[in-house]
């Protein structure tokens, strides 16, 4: 009998100390509660999948509506358009909270609209997105499942730059952190990474042409912010607050238990499929009119119509109808006229088309009518 009671109070301290370890690992950082793992099969969503050869898939769901392309015909996409439903990738989910990322850039906007030192907490970019964005995105419904986040701003990692205040918001950006989190499908190596990569929609680029998407972590100095290249590298460094080629992917905290009224699921991506799904989006210009082909001494010029909400044409000209070894000039910008220093007497043949952005992809409308010179 004695010999039973030793062995009780030898084994009760032995299964405190088992119980303790078995909680701790599951407050552990990557470990969550059973609850947790049930909520998600319940949600049948989970955060960022990585196989083994590297490839990440995410779980997509349709939470919202923006203006994203032309549904009315008129060959531009702007505020006339019908909004379209707003597709996130699923980076985690917690019980009732998901953490999405907006699947592509839904807008184009400066981190700030003046030249002066802000962080997080001040720029302009911010106030949009908590104020603008976040009427003209979600209904008043879709506005009450978004949950309040207490983000931390860090300075930066390399250069010191303050990152400012924690601040409380409903709609943010991802962090250098974030953005290089493992949990969430991303490299913690800065390089280039399709994981990283996005298109923009056509109406993000329908002001004109986005080379990266900002972060909300401060720059080299607090007149430049964070950001992610065409590539998908993280450029730390960043880049002035005023420059105009940025594209906005937020991020925010859905909470799945306002149902499936709110939010709907959209199916799964790859940064692959991604890419190839996204190029739809873009509407192809017009077809380019009144082309005209004028002779001087030693150039040709070419003028043509404007067409709106384009970001260059391509001009192609060669000495026969057909354009057999034909040679091809890019206007980058929005312009009518062209001069050729074409020196030859011989009759050349012309014609014109313009183009628009989706990301870094050029999607050209029809040729024009040919004119000779």
């Amino acid at each position: 009998m004695k010999k039973q009671r030793l062995c009780n109070l030898r084994l009760r301290p032995i299964a405190a100390v088992a119980a303790i370890l078995a909680l701790s690992l599951h407050l552990l950082p990557g470990n969550t509660w059973q609850g947790t793992h049930s909520k998600a099969a319940e949600y049948q969503l989970a955060g960022a999948v990585t196989s083994r050869d590297g490839t990440v898939t995410w779980n997509c769901v349709y939470f919202g509506n923006y203006w994203q392309k032309d549904t009315n015909g008129d060959g531009k996409t702007d505020k006339n358009d019908e909004k379209q439903p707003i597709k996130w990738r699923v980076l985690s989910v917690e019980g009732d909270d998901a953490f999405l990322l907006a699947d592509q850039n839904l807008d184009r906007k400066r981190y700030n609209e003046t030249r002066k030192e802000v962080t997080w907490e001040t720029c302009t970019l911010r106030s949009w997105l908590n104020s603008d964005f976040y009427q003209e995105a979600f209904s008043s419904e879709e506005q009450n499942a978004i949950l309040t986040t207490t983000v931390t701003n860090n300075d930066n990692p390399a250069y010191r730059t303050s990152g400012g205040n924690t601040t409380q918001d409903k709609i943010f950006l991802l962090s250098l952190e974030e953005a290089a989190n493992p949990a969430y499908g991303f490299s913690q190596d800065f390089s280039e990474l399709p994981a990283r990569e996005a298109d923009s929609t056509a109406y993000a680029v329908s002001g004109g042409k986005i080379n990266y998407w900002w972060l909300r972590s401060p720059g080299i100095s607090s007149l430049d912010a964070a950001h992610v290249t065409t590539g998908g590298s993280i450029l730390g460094s960043g880049q002035y607050i005023r420059n105009e080629h940025h594209g906005i992917r937020p991020v925010l905290h859905l909470n799945l238990s306002a149902g499936t009224t709110v939010w709907k699921d959209a199916g799964k991506v790859t940064p692959i499929t991604a890419r190839q799904t996204n190029t739809s989006q873009v509407t192809a210009p017009a077809k380019v009119k009144k082309v005209t082909a004028k002779r001087k001494k030693k150039s040709i010029v070419l003028t043509w119509k404007k067409i709106k909400n384009v970001a260059g044409y391509q001009i192609q000209y060669a000495a026969n109808k057909k354009f057999k070894k034909g040679k091809t000039r890019l206007v980058k910008k929005n312009k009518g006229k062209l001069t050729l220093k074409i020196r030859t007497k011989k009759i050349c043949y012309f014609r014109v088309r313009a183009y628009r952005l989706n990301g870094d992809k050029k999607v050209y409308g029809k040729w024009s009518s040919r004119v000779k010179s």
